[in-house]
């Protein structure tokens, strides 16, 4: 393989020119066409993907498979997954908040499963879609994560700020537990991030209260007035 070619079929990938990485792919050995299909995925050229695919490594194709996902490329995200290890796919789709490429990816991975549930908190798909302020990531992930990192989900929200997150965060975590943990962590507390959770408290009281003067209205307008 001549390094010209190597160069040649980077710089066709990169523009999506499937003519050219079709025709120099079988010049180009394994290591050149893995780095092929990582810029094709990047810019999510799914034609050129599909071209490089039978000439890429594994490793090839599951780097490809997470930086499409970084990127929100979905249809290339679908072509690559095969028998690769989503996980690492999920956490970049989530961090950019590329919600189809989430909804797709959980397709393939159990968050709940406690190869994923026990790692590292500060790695999980809802921990990373909170500190970006990625509510509809958010919103999707908060129905299937385990309550470990709903409530660092949650922790996560509070120190970025991203209220919308930290509504929808809020009703599903141990309030009491992020409460603790604020308070035992070993930095200074943060007199923002408790004023922060005081008014989550405040919109969660607001919105029982609301709902239940909504149920109790219902409730008059579907009991039969009594006949005298």
């Amino acid at each position: 393989m001549s390094v010209k070619n190597a160069k040649l079929l980077y710089n066709a990938a990169e523009e999506g020119n499937t003519t050219e990485v079709g025709r120099l792919t079988l010049r180009c050995d394994r290591a050149a066409n893995d780095e092929a299909l990582d810029r094709a995925a990047l810019n999510g050229y799914v034609d050129c993907v599909a071209l490089l695919l039978p000439q890429s490594s594994l490793k090839g194709k599951r780097d490809g498979l997470v930086r499409a996902a970084s990127q929100g490329h979905l249809e290339c995200v679908q072509l690559l997954i095969g028998n690769n290890d989503a996980s690492t796919a999920l956490l970049w789709a989530a961090r950019g908040g590329h919600t189809p490429c989430v909804r797709f990816l959980l397709e393939y991975v159990d968050v709940t499963h406690k190869e994923h549930a026990s790692s590292s908190l500060r790695f999980s798909p809802l921990a990373w879609a909170a500190s970006n302020g990625h509510a509809d990531c958010v919103r999707i992930l908060v129905q299937v994560s385990p309550l470990e990192h709903i409530n660092h989900g949650l922790l996560c929200a509070l120190d970025h700020g991203g209220m919308e997150c930290m509504k929808i965060l809020y009703p599903h975590s141990d309030v009491d537990a992020v409460e603790e943990e604020l308070r035992e962590g070993d930095d200074e507390p943060n007199a923002i991030i408790f004023e922060r959770m005081e008014q989550l408290k405040c919109w969660a009281q607001r919105e029982r209260l609301t709902c239940s003067v909504k149920n109790s209205q219902a409730s008059k307008v579907l009991t039969p007035s009594r006949k005298i």
